[in-house]
Parts: structure tokens; sequence; C-alpha cells
């Protein structure tokens, strides 16, 4: 074997760096998809993080959310009637001081009072304003008066006929 110049050691050495080089970045590219992959997770992760922090509640706010929640939900249960309150009689009679304040005339009125389902059915007739004004202050009572079948008919000279039935609206307990 024969001994390398000076020359010759340089050309192998300079060789080898570019070897070791070569394969250095050949290696961090085969990594590259792969550290994508680990940034794209950790800012995944950041992000959930961030997320879950933003649902921190103070212990308090949740306290007084509840409070705030059980009294709207008990003052929407109390414009409700109770079973006890409930009296067919003094609806229809109310109903119908109702209908002649705003001039509406009822051409029937009948009542069904049982004790699962009792209504009133009731027919007036007068102009359309009218009819929208009694519909409005049935719906601004303080407590529901639940209307389950509606029907209005145009008759001549501007009067609306109504065709109504309505009973107590109901709590649904849980």
């Amino acid at each position: 074997m024969k001994k390398l110049s000076k020359k010759e050691k340089n050309l192998l050495i300079l060789l080898y760096i570019i070897a070791i080089i070569s394969f250095f970045i050949i290696f961090i590219a085969s990594k590259i998809p792969e550290i994508q992959s680990a940034l794209s997770e950790i800012k995944l992760l950041e992000d959930n993080i961030n997320s879950v922090e933003s649902l921190k509640y103070d212990e308090k706010e949740l306290i007084d959310y509840f409070k705030n929640l059980t009294i709207a939900v008990n003052e929407e249960k109390n414009r409700y009637f109770k079973k006890e309150e409930r009296d067919f009689n003094s609806l229809s009679l109310e109903i119908l001081k109702l209908a002649q304040k705003y001039n509406l005339k009822y051409s029937r009125l009948s009542k069904v009072d049982n004790k699962s389902n009792g209504y009133i059915e009731l027919v007036l007739n007068g102009s359309p304003l009218n009819v929208l004004a009694f519909f409005k202050e049935i719906y601004e009572r303080p407590k529901y008066i639940n209307i389950y079948y509606l029907s209005l008919n145009y008759l001549n000279n501007n009067i609306l006929s109504v065709s109504l039935k309505l009973n107590y609206g109901e709590v649904l307990s849980n």
C-alpha cells in the first residue's frame, strides 16, 4: 500500500466531512415530517390548554349563577296556575269580561271541566284590532292561559270571527 500524499490526505478528510454533513442533512430531512407533526401537536395542546383555562369559573360566580337561575325558574313557575287555583267558571267569566272590554261579541261558549284536561271553547266576533288587543291582554297577564286551538275567519264588513279553545297552562314537574 502506497502512502498518501498531503494533498490526498486533505481531499480524503474533505470527503469524510462532506459525507458526514450529507448524512446529517439526510437525517434531518427525513425527520422534518415528524418535527412538523410534533410542532402541530404542541400547538393543538396549547390551544386546548387555553380553551380549558378560559372555561375556568370562579366558584362564587357559579353559585350566584345557580341562585339567579333558580329564582328565574321559580318566577316562571309562579306564572302558571296551581291545581287548586284552577276554576273554569271564573276563567270563563274573566274571558267574557275581557271580550266585552274590547267590544267582542261571543256567539258560543262551552266548558269542559274534567279533572285531567278541561278547557273553554269560545267563538268571538269583532274588529281585527279589537281581537289583537284581546289577545295582547291575554298574553300580558301575570299568569298564563294556554290557547291550544285558534281559528280565524274574516267575515264581511271588517269583522273577524275567532274560534278558540283555552285552558290553564301546566308546569311539568320533574
